[in-house]
């Protein structure tokens, strides 16, 4: 993420102040890759966790960025590691869901919950598929067929808009959030559906829930600065009233909490997932 930071700021990896930086940075990424293909850090936590695909997918992402910036002989060795991590992504998606309605998508490699796929993480996929396939990786259209279809099923009528997970189950993951439902409609984008209904009703559903309330967000599990970063992209993408309607108030108010060395807060919650589940457990009970 910070390199991409970097290089969306108009930075070259070759040349000038952060060329040196940047390619420390993909050195570090390229050696966190495994056998498998999968990009993970061993010493956060054990490869099945949570964190491990949102790692791998923003890592895979930042490569095919890069790539066409490099010198030849780093681009070797990003070739290299870019084909094994789509091989790694194509294995997940096509591995065995227990619904068939999860079937094209992404979840944690080991098992969590009651879904086998979810948008959050699918998106984030979806993303490093277009990405190396736009540095001219081959990406088989399939590959993004199948991811798509999981996608649309991931709108949901009653809500309109995109919703986390396919089913109910115990733990509520058919939920929005703004995370979610950017994340939904830059997946649409990038497939060519700019104008779908369902993009339009996402993009009401976010400016139905706008981010004015700094580090707050109505939903345990909708994360202020993660939904920031999709819903921002997701509505520069859908362009025209929708972006006019959501970026001025939006900038003011990163502006106005920005802290004075550049940073933001670190996320906060609404709602304590901990308390909520014993919340939940006492209800139970």
């Amino acid at each position: 993420l910070a390199v991409m930071a970097i290089l969306s700021s108009g930075h070259d990896p070759q040349q000038g102040p952060y060329a040196k930086a940047v390619k420390r940075a993909i050195d570090f990424v390229l050696s966190m890759q495994r056998s498998d293909g999968i990009f993970a850090n061993d010493t956060v936590g054990n490869v099945g966790n949570q964190a491990c695909l949102y790692n791998h997918a923003i890592a895979g992402l930042m490569l095919g960025e890069a790539y066409g910036m490099t010198a030849s002989t780093e681009n070797q060795k990003m070739r290299s590691a870019i084909k094994n991590a789509v091989t790694y992504s194509r294995r997940l998606q096509t591995a065995h869901k227990r619904s068939v309605h999860d079937k094209g998508g992404w979840r944690y490699p080991a098992a969590w919950g009651p879904n086998d796929s979810d948008l959050s993480v699918t998106s984030w996929q979806l993303m490093f598929y277009r990405s190396v396939k736009n540095a001219g990786f081959d990406v088989p259209g399939d590959h993004i067929k199948e991811a798509m279809e999981f996608v649309h099923r991931c709108f949901d009528e009653k809500e309109k808009a995109f919703v986390y997970a396919q089913q109910h189950g115990p733990d509520r993951e058919r939920y929005s959030s703004g995370g979610v439902v950017g994340g939904g409609i830059i997946a649409m984008v990038m497939a060519g559906e700019p104008r779908s209904d369902k993009v339009r009703q996402s993009a009401e559903w976010i400016l139905n829930h706008p981010f004015d309330d700094y580090n707050r967000r109505k939903h345990f599990e909708d994360r202020y600065h993660y939904s920031a970063f999709y819903c921002s992209q997701a509505m520069y993408q859908v362009g025209g009233e929708y972006w006019e309607r959501f970026y001025p108030d939006f900038t003011r108010v990163l502006l106005k909490n920005q802290n004075a060395d550049g940073s933001w807060d670190p996320e906060s919650r609404a709602v304590s997932y901990t308390h909520l589940r014993a919340h939940e457990t006492r209800h139970d009970l």
